[in-house]
């Protein structure tokens, strides 16, 4: 009788890695996105419309978010040439990148982890809509000590729920990606509560955090050229 033959061992255990990984996105997305009972914004979120802040975090973060599977894989040989120069892989992830990067809680700059990364993040778009994705990426992304996810960051901010935000305050928060609010700024809005709009923290912190302030404020300027190119999709902001 013929042996049956056998998967070899450095094949099979990325496998294992890849379906246990797999399982804990589903998990996670399951808890974090139409099911967070705390999210403001799951109710708005649809390839037809958006909150605010979600549209200005699309324009920043990843304006082809509706339309690639999870990669852009024209995007791979920039970051080659990025990785080449500074001897880290970095600045081509999309949005279910970024998703897997904080489930998985691995940040080293090495082309394994971007590989493994980027299957995943098309795996992804396999198991879950853009919608799913989207919501639960606003729910839980980085913003600041003790600020994960656009309600938490709208109320340390404003005082309201992300789906409340004004233009120039939904502005404010996505300007924090990827610069997050220093630790002293945010101690300072949960003590003294928070502000009315986005330049008063700006000017109450220009002296203290100069260089925090200034990359705000060119990342603001950069939205806002960007509401004007990608007119479409910032249409899809719902006011």
């Amino acid at each position: 009788m013929k042996e049956q033959p056998k998967l070899n061992v450095s094949i099979k255990r990325p496998l294992i890695n890849l379906s246990l990984d797999i399982e804990g996105i589903r998990h996670w997305i399951f808890e974090h996105g139409h099911n967070d009972y705390y999210s403001s914004i799951k109710y708005y979120i649809s390839e037809e419309q958006l909150p605010i802040v979600g549209v200005n975090i699309l324009l920043l973060e990843d304006r082809r978010f509706f339309k690639h599977g999870g990669a852009e894989i024209w995007a791979i040989p920039r970051g080659l040439r990025y990785y080449l120069k500074r001897h880290k892989f970095g600045g081509i992830s999309t949005i279910e990148q970024q998703l897997v990067r904080t489930i998985r809680k691995r940040r080293e700059y090495t082309i394994s982890r971007k590989f493994s990364e980027i299957t995943l993040s098309i795996l992804m778009n396999f198991h879950f809509t853009k919608a799913e994705i989207l919501t639960t990426y606003l729910n839980c992304v980085y913003f600041g000590p003790h600020m994960n996810g656009v309600d938490t960051a709208a109320l340390v901010s404003f005082g309201v729920p992300a789906i409340s935000l004004t233009e120039e305050q939904a502005d404010f928060i996505a300007c924090l990606l990827p610069t997050p609010m220093p630790r002293n700024i945010a101690l300072s809005l949960r003590k003294y509560g928070p502000a009315l709009n986005p330049e008063t923290i700006l000017t109450n912190f220009e002296l203290t955090n100069p260089w925090w302030v200034n990359s705000v404020r060119t990342r603001n300027r950069v939205l806002s050229l960007a509401k004007i190119k990608y007119s479409k999709l910032y249409a899809k902001a719902s006011r």
